[in-house]
């Protein structure tokens, strides 16, 4: 399967146990989240907690890279739903690699309906999630 190097021009960069956040010279928030790993509200808080810093007192587009065998706790996706995370995130891209990634893709943005554009595409549409992330001003 497709694994993505690291872009050439980073900013800022963060690394958790769970996430590694990548600020690009572009302007895209980079999530790459770890392999194996079950996301839980204190996960996603922390992660915003750094997404809010990057944003200083605008927005930022963040393109989300899961990682093999991840997954997220319903407490959590009920969290990111909820759009506190409004006032510093545009816009939400989500690059996924299997069909349970797809179902939970899918069930998240129909059921919980997240206040905050959100699109997923698959592992190797990089390049059209990035366009889809421009369309959002910041």
């Amino acid at each position: 399967m497709l694994e993505y190097p690291l872009p050439s021009h980073i900013n800022a960069e963060v690394k958790l146990p769970h996430s590694l956040l990548l600020q690009r010279a572009d302007g895209i928030i980079e999530i790459r989240c770890a392999d194996d790993f079950t996301y839980e509200t204190e996960h996603i808080i922390e992660n915003q907690h750094y997404l809010k810093q990057f944003a200083g007192k605008g927005k930022v587009r963040v393109l989300n890279i899961i990682g093999k065998y991840t997954s997220i706790t319903n407490e959590a996706r009920a969290h990111i739903a909820k759009g506190g995370h409004k006032d510093f995130i545009a816009a939400e891209a989500f690059l996924i690699r299997s069909l349970p990634h797809r179902l939970l893709a899918q069930f998240f943005i129909k059921a919980n309906k997240p206040l905050v554009p959100a699109r997923y595409f698959a592992y190797d549409q990089k390049e059209e999630a990035e366009k889809w992330l421009f369309q959002f001003d910041i």
